[in-house]
C-alpha cells in the first residue's frame, strides 16, 4: 500500500511538472531525449558496482526569443542561474533563445560486491534515487564563426532516496529478465528521505573552426549543485570534431554536478541544414565535493555511509551520429575514486537518443 501511495504521488508530481512546461509552449519544436548509463562490461571491467545504472527521460520545449512567448512561466528560476552577468548580457543580445525542459530520472548505487547480504561498513551503501524536475535554459550566439557562444541553465528537482525509490525492485527485476543472481544487500540501503536539488551550469564556446564541412570546437563550462543529495562545484571542457557538427552545447551525460544542458542550433533555414552529421568528442571535468548523500548516508537518520573524496574527476570520450530528426550518442566515462576505500576508478558507458519534432 505504501508503494502504491508513493507511485500515485510520483505520477502527480510528473504530471504537474510536465503540465507546467507544456503550458509554456505551443509544442511546435519539441525534443524527446532518453539517457541510459550503466557499468555493464564493455571493453572489460567489473559490473554492478558503485554507480551502476541510471535512466533519464527529458522533454525539451519550444524555442523562443527573450521576452516573447514560451519562457515566461519559468522566469522564477532565472534568479538561480549563473553567472548573473552572463544572463544580463544575454538579454541584450538579439540572438538569444530560451527553452524549458521537464525531466524524470532514476539512479542505482551499490557496493562492490552485491552478493554479500551484509555489505562491509567501508563500502558504498545501496541507494536508489527517483526524481523529477524542470529546467530553464538560455543560449546567446556569439560571432559569425561560432566563437563566444554561451549558454546557461538552472534546474530544480524533487525526489526520493530510499526503499520507496524502488531501487531493489528495478535492479533485481532486471536481473530476473537477464537471468542473473539478485543483489542480496538491499535490506541495508539508505532510508527513505525526500530530496530537493538545485543545479546550474554555464557554458561558453571558446574556439570553433570549419573547413569543407568538417568542424571542430572547444566548449568550457562551470557548474554548481546545492541540495540534500549533492553539493559541489565543477569545471570542465569538451573538444569535438566531425562533419556537420551543430552549433550546440550537448554534453550527453547524466551528470551529478548538473543536469544536461540541451542542444541549441544557430538560426538557419531547413534547406541550409545538413540532413546528417557525425562527430567524435573528448572531455574532462573536475568536481570539488562538499556533500554527497548517496555516499555519506541519510542526512537526518543513522544509516550506512562512507567518507567521500573531496575531489572527483571524469574523463569521457564518445561518438555521435545524427540522421534527420534523430541522434544517437555512445560514450565511455572513467571516474576517479569517489570515496576513501574505493577499489580503483570506475568506468561506465552512456547511450543518449534524441528525437526532434518540428512543424
Amino acid at each position: 500500500m505504501r508503494h502504491r501511495r508513493n507511485t500515485t504521488a510520483w505520477i502527480a508530481l510528473a504530471t504537474i511538472s510536465g503540465s507546467a512546461c507544456r503550458a509554456s509552449s505551443p509544442s511546435s519544436d519539441l525534443e524527446f531525449e532518453c539517457f541510459v548509463e550503466n557499468d555493464a562490461r564493455v571493453l572489460g571491467g567489473p559490473t554492478d558496482r558503485y554507480y551502476t545504472n541510471a535512466v533519464r527521460l527529458a522533454i525539451t520545449g519550444d524555442r523562443s526569443v527573450e521576452g516573447q512567448g514560451s519562457g515566461a512561466p519559468l522566469t522564477w528560476l532565472d534568479a538561480l542561474m549563473i553567472p548573473s552577468a552572463a544572463r544580463a548580457s544575454a538579454r541584450a543580445d538579439s540572438s538569444v533563445e530560451r527553452r524549458w525542459a521537464w525531466f524524470l530520472g532514476h539512479h542505482l548505487y551499490t557496493p562492490s560486491d552485491i552478493h554479500t547480504r551484509n555489505p562491509p561498513s567501508d563500502d558504498r551503501p545501496y541507494a536508489g534515487w527517483l526524481y523529477s524536475g524542470i529546467e530553464s535554459r538560455w543560449v546567446a550566439l556569439g560571432n559569425e564563426c561560432g566563437e563566444h557562444d554561451r549558454a546557461a541553465m538552472v534546474s530544480v528537482s524533487l525526489g526520493l532516496v530510499g526503499p520507496d525509490a524502488l531501487g531493489e525492485s528495478v535492479q533485481n527485476g532486471f536481473h530476473d529478465l537477464i537471468d542473473v543472481p539478485h543483489a542480496e544487500g538491499w535490506s541495508h540501503q539508505l532510508h527513505d528521505e525526500p530530496t530537493l536539488q538545485i543545479t546550474s551550469r554555464y557554458q561558453e564556446r571558446v574556439a570553433r573552426s570549419t573547413c569543407d564541412g568538417f568542424t571542430g570546437d572547444v566548449i568550457c563550462d562551470g557548474a554548481w549543485a546545492a541540495g540534500n543529495v549533492f553539493a559541489n562545484v565543477s569545471l570542465g571542457s569538451t573538444a569535438r570534431f566531425g562533419y556537420g557538427l551543430q552549433r550546440d552545447f550537448a554534453t550527453h551525460q547524466i551528470d551529478p554536478s548538473a543536469k544536461l544542458l540541451a542542444e541549441f542550433e544557430e538560426p538557419r533555414s531547413p534547406s541550409d541544414r545538413l540532413d546528417w552529421g557525425a562527430h567524435v568528442f573528448i572531455g574532462a571535468e573536475g568536481r570539488a565535493v562538499a556533500h554527497n548523500m548517496l555516499l555519506s548516508g541519510n542526512n537526518f537518520r543513522s544509516s550506512a555511509g562512507v567518507d567521500a573524496e573531496l575531489f572527483v574527476g571524469d574523463l569521457r570520450a564518445g561518438v555521435s551520429v545524427r540522421v534527420g530528426p534523430a541522434e544517437l550518442v555512445y560514450m565511455q566515462t572513467i571516474r576517479s575514486e569517489e570515496f576513501e576505500a574505493q577499489d580503483g576508478s570506475q568506468r561506465f558507458w552512456s547511450v543518449h537518443v534524441t528525437w526532434r519534432f518540428s512543424e
